[in-house]
């Protein structure tokens, strides 16, 4: 972590807890200098705000692409609904097995 990104022209984005640990790895193998601080945020449970230089947002997009991490900016924010996408595709799939079975079971009897 680099507090010296805050002096250049830099940018904020928020990234989810559980994607922490595969960011911040992609931007250490990548030589990308970030800063973040947990303790600032009033709310660091759900998501970590990064300062990450605007030289280095193509390369952070291509990582966020890749590792298909959940980001969000002060502007556009980070949606928990995000955070819910793999239940509630299983959500579905159940669902729709549920009613399938079902109407296999009425149409047999």
């Amino acid at each position: 972590m680099d507090l010296n990104i805050l002096e250049h022209n830099h940018f904020k984005l928020y990234i989810l807890t559980e994607d922490k640990i595969t960011f911040e790895t992609e931007l250490l193998r990548n030589g990308i200098q970030f800063y973040s601080n947990s303790d600032e945020q009033i709310d660091s449970t759900f998501s970590i705000r990064y300062y990450l230089k605007d030289e280095d947002r193509q390369i952070i997009d291509q990582i966020i692409i890749d590792n298909e991490i959940s980001s969000g900016t002060e502007s556009t924010g980070l949606s928990r609904f995000e955070f819910n996408r793999k239940p509630l595709r299983l959500f579905i799939l159940i669902a729709i097995l549920v009613t399938i079975i079902f109407s296999i079971t009425i149409y047999l009897f």
